[in-house]
């Protein structure tokens, strides 16, 4: 044979012929969607669930197997002084910018000395990538204490507040967080160890002045305060009548 047909002016005409005269006559039918199939917005890079506004497109998915978080895809926080990544102090103070990376990793399931050529093939890959996109910053800016404690409830100056009510407490660290005290107008009434950081207080009618004080394992230190007020508005010239109950 000196020359080869195309498909497209070979195969796919006679096919085309073919499936017409097939369907010639018969009713043009829908198909109707089988139960338990769903549709999820996808990213159109990663193929995991569409987040951050990033380019999408809507696929069908038997229910369950949906995609689930993109960890190929990300935006990361930043910090604006060197691009590396936020600590959760520097992300309170809004000292950080949203960038867009591509995060490639990979197990090698075939190796028996350790070595993970599959990641070794990517890495020598991306180490060709110009784009910054493709180079992930790993490591924490320097700029602040990378601890960062707040208040969940009450919120600062939340106002007649029951006598009883719960303290909830978060921090974040680079690190683990160790410990976190709980203080009442200067008073200790508990430290936690781990989570939850939670707290059932019953106080008077009153302006308190509630702190919290975390510490990571790196031993880097950050506490927070905020005044509430118990019965009466947070800015009011009331004095707390004495009565501190603090229940575990």
């Amino acid at each position: 044979m000196l020359q080869v047909a195309s498909g497209v002016t070979g195969a796919s005409p006679i096919w085309r012929k073919i499936i017409l005269e097939v369907l010639n006559g018969k009713p043009n039918t829908s198909i109707e969607v089988p139960g338990g199939i769903v549709t999820a917005a996808i990213d159109s890079i990663s193929g995991n669930a569409a987040h951050d506004g990033f380019p999408s497109r809507i696929e069908k998915f038997i229910a369950g197997t949906e995609p689930t978080d993109d960890k190929v895809h990300v935006k990361l926080k930043v910090c604006k002084s060197d691009s590396k990544l936020a600590t959760p102090s520097d992300i309170a103070a809004g000292n950080y910018d949203e960038k867009e990376y591509f995060v490639f990793k990979e197990e090698d399931p075939v190796s028996k000395d350790g070595m993970n050529r599959w990641q070794a093939g990517i890495d020598s890959w991306l180490a060709g990538q110009s784009e910054n996109k493709y180079h992930p910053p790993s490591e924490y800016c320097g700029t602040q204490n990378p601890v960062n404690v707040e208040f969940i409830n009450p919120k600062e100056h939340n106002s007649n507040l029951p006598n009883t009510f719960n303290i909830k407490i978060s921090a974040d660290s680079t690190n683990d967080i160790v410990q976190i005290e709980l203080e009442v107008d200067d008073n200790k009434v508990r430290t936690f160890i781990k989570p939850p950081y939670e707290h059932q207080v019953d106080l008077a009618n009153g302006v308190y002045t509630l702190r919290a004080k975390a510490r990571d394992s790196s031993g880097k230190e950050s506490d927070r305060k905020i005044t509430i007020g118990v019965g009466v508005n947070w800015d009011s010239i009331l004095s707390p009548t004495p009565g501190l109950t603090a229940n575990p």
